[in-house]
């Protein structure tokens, strides 16, 4: 499986940390912090995988990586934590910034947005930028 990362070529099965590129790092300040995703646990073959970066300092910097695994559902809801719920969100398709849903941070928390990816293994990252 090869991701793009903001632009970055990254791995899943070679490191757990995935290096983002400058221009992201400048803009978020986030690639010190990881949050686990709820619902998704730890990396395990038949099943899905997925993290959080966001600066807990500043609260910008949200991006969302999720991997499928093998796992036999090709379609899961991210629910994002701990964001502010009255902001309202982009999510966009990283790293070509096309965006997929505009929601707000409540929707993000309660409702989630869908990820479907068809290939068994298979990963994607979302950035969620404040509006």
């Amino acid at each position: 499986v090869r991701l793009h990362i903001m632009c970055e070529p990254f791995s899943p099965s070679e490191t757990n940390t995935p290096v983002f590129p400058d221009e992201a790092q400048r803009k978020y300040d986030f690639s010190s912090y990881r949050q686990d995703l709820p619902g998704f646990g730890e990396p395990a073959l038949g099943a899905w995988d997925g993290f959080i970066r966001v600066n807990t300092d500043t609260g910008a910097g949200r991006v969302v990586a999720v991997f499928r695994k093998n796992a036999r559902e090709p379609t899961r809801r991210v629910f994002v934590p701990d964001i502010p719920l009255a902001r309202e969100y982009a999510v966009k398709l990283a790293p070509e910034g096309r965006v997929l849903h505009t929601l707000t941070g409540r929707q993000l928390a309660e409702e989630g947005f869908p990820v479907k990816l068809e290939r068994a293994s298979d990963g994607a990252v979302f950035e969620l930028e404040r509006r």
